[in-house]
């Protein structure tokens, strides 16, 4: 599952160099203090990601907040995790060499056919609706592609994407395809405004 994107992330990040020991890795893992301006980015992410189903009403009956607990805890250990492959090593690998939407498109089908053949490994593969998977999956590489360059904290990659699992897993989808493309291109578009944004400021004190 996770652990192998984690393990050959953790692998090629010493072997090239950029960590010099894997304490290192641990420690950006946790390391929760961030400045509170990537929190509010995380937020806002999610308010565009799950706010139309709260607003509605649509969440599980059977959710608690304890529940909730357990499911983010759980999904740092089968999802989070897997980002120390993904936006630790393999995005920002990519972004040496090509633009940051490129990337991420990239990252998105490296990351969709991981997904795939995981899905057939363990039988899941005909529970899983590909369609709005692909969608969700493809927004997620530009947001958790733009939390990384801004901030460059694993961290905030493994909360952000253990959140949305976690999001997702309380929330009753209905199968809206069209609302799922727009909530995606919302968020296509802010990642993409705010590491552009970023960019010019880094110009700017550059000059």
């Amino acid at each position: 599952g996770g652990l192998s994107s984690a393990v050959s992330g953790a692998v090629v990040s010493k072997k090239s160099g950029r960590i010099s020991t894997y304490r290192t890795l641990i420690k950006d893992f946790f390391n929760v203090k961030q400045p509170l301006k990537y929190y509010l980015l995380i937020l806002s992410f999610l308010i565009i990601s799950f706010g139309a189903y709260f607003i509605s009403g649509k969440i599980s009956a059977d959710v608690k907040w304890y529940s909730f607990l357990i499911v983010f805890s759980i999904s740092i250990l089968f999802g989070g995790i897997e980002e120390i492959g993904w936006r630790y090593t393999f995005q920002p690998t990519l972004e040496k060499y090509i633009p940051f939407e490129a990337a991420s498109v990239t990252t998105f089908f490296c990351w969709g056919i991981w997904h795939v053949m995981y899905f057939v490994v363990d039988g899941s593969i005909g529970n899983i609706s590909l369609i709005p998977f692909f969608i969700g999956l493809i927004s997620s590489c530009f947001i958790m592609g733009a939390i990384y360059q801004l901030s460059q904290s694993l961290c905030l990659c493994v909360i952000y994407h253990s959140l949305l699992n976690a999001f997702s897993q309380i929330v009753v989808n209905d199968g809206n395809l069209t609302r799922n493309i727009i909530i995606a291109l919302i968020n296509i578009a802010l990642a993409i405004l705010v590491v552009r944004i970023s960019k010019i400021r880094a110009n700017k004190l550059i000059m």
